[in-house]
């Protein structure tokens, strides 16, 4: 897997990838920004060594060796020459190695993350959905779309409720659980922040545990357990270990 996408990032920066390949790697771009960083590192080492022009300076040293008569100062001065492009080649081939090394590094830690997500996240039961004709009829409808897994309906009827009330921690929370329900964990990040500054919700430890997995989801591993540990649920604990062993 991770092969394949060292090639994919290299048939783009060489303008090989075609068609609907490329649509569908120009949009992953814009939504994945750790991809968008990894290519642009691949990018510049690349024209590092483009500018170096090390292969034409190689050739013209192979070329060089199969020359019958050279003066002996004409050797010295190519020695010389040779040297200093032989170091530049040694610097650029190890500036390749260090980028493959990072591409590879990063999917790993990338991958491991989105694992202990898959195995810690498990979306807030919600709350008990006692409809009445109160002014709390809308929150509790959003509520049975919610408890039906259906977050993206959930999402769209609690939006205007928050409008109204955006210092709101409930609702803060629900959307940022949805939302991280939904694969959508920036946007998540944002409501569960705004539901954290509320220090009397009844919803905080959850809060911080949540936005601990959202903060672990999108790749920031040190600000998830900076989060988790201010969740006094017992399950931030066990998680906080696993992040710190897999760093």
């Amino acid at each position: 897997m991770l092969q394949e996408e060292f090639e994919l990032i290299e048939k783009y920066l060489e303008g090989t990838l075609e068609g609907a390949n490329l649509i569908a790697f120009e949009k992953r771009l814009t939504e994945d920004s750790e991809m968008a960083e990894i290519v642009e590192e691949q990018r510049l080492l690349r024209d590092a060594i483009q500018e170096e022009n090390l292969r034409e300076k190689l050739n013209d040293f192979h070329h060089s060796l199969s020359e019958n008569k050279q003066s002996s100062s004409n050797k010295v001065i190519f020695l010389k020459s040779y040297a200093r492009y032989a170091v530049a080649a040694c610097i650029a081939v190890l500036l390749f190695w260090g980028g493959f090394t990072y591409l590879n590094g990063a999917y790993a830690n990338k991958a491991q993350n989105e694992q202990l997500f898959a195995a810690h996240f498990t979306p807030d039961p919600g709350l008990p959905t006692t409809m009445s004709a109160s002014d709390n009829y809308d929150f509790f409808d959003a509520m049975v779309s919610y408890k039906q897994e259906d977050y993206k309906k959930a999402i769209t009827k609690w939006q205007p409720l928050l409008n109204k009330k955006p210092e709101n921690d409930t609702l803060n929370y629900f959307l940022g659980v949805a939302n991280l329900a939904q694969g959508n964990e920036d946007e998540a990040i944002t409501f569960l922040q705004w539901a954290a500054e509320n220090n009397n919700s009844h919803f905080l430890s959850d809060t911080y545990y949540y936005l601990g997995l959202a903060y672990l989801k999108s790749g920031k591993a040190s600000l998830a357990i900076k989060a988790l540990e201010k969740s006094d649920l017992d399950k931030s604990k066990p998680l906080i270990e696993k992040i710190k062993q897999s760093e």
